[in-house]
């Protein structure tokens, strides 16, 4: 399971660098942080942040 999450995440990242979401620094910031997590939750922080990069601005101002 450990190794499922951290193979997705890492999926996750390399699109999200390709679709310029997120810049080369960020994207090595997040690789090693990857990399060197030891736990799911770990996994799942990082999981968190990368999916709030990923949303579409759901929460858009509206000007009435």
């Amino acid at each position: 399971m450990f190794r499922d999450k951290l193979y997705s995440l890492l999926k996750l990242l390399r699109s999200l660098r390709q679709e310029r979401l997120i810049n080369d620094g960020s994207y090595y910031d997040y690789m090693l942080l990857i990399w060197k997590a030891k736990t799911i939750d770990q996994l799942d922080e990082i999981a968190h942040d990368l999916a709030e990069i990923s949303e579409p601005l759901s929460h858009s101002i509206s000007f009435q």
